[in-house]
């Protein structure tokens, strides 16, 4: 899965994005996959492929 889109953001601007599925026991939310890397450039962002960090579906 790669996640692209763009924004407004300052050029260079470091993101972090998650993707969340489902809450843990005390209602916290529960990471899916993860990408600590995502940098604005010419107002576009993108995770790098494939964005699954190594996470696997159990359903």
């Amino acid at each position: 899965m790669v996640l692209q889109g763009t924004t407004n953001l300052p050029e260079g601007l470091k993101l972090w994005v998650h993707v969340m599925e489902g809450r843990l026991p005390l209602g916290a939310r529960k990471d899916f996959v993860g990408d600590e890397n995502v940098i604005v450039h010419n107002g576009s962002i993108a995770t790098d492929p494939p964005l699954d960090g190594g996470a696997q579906r159990s359903d």
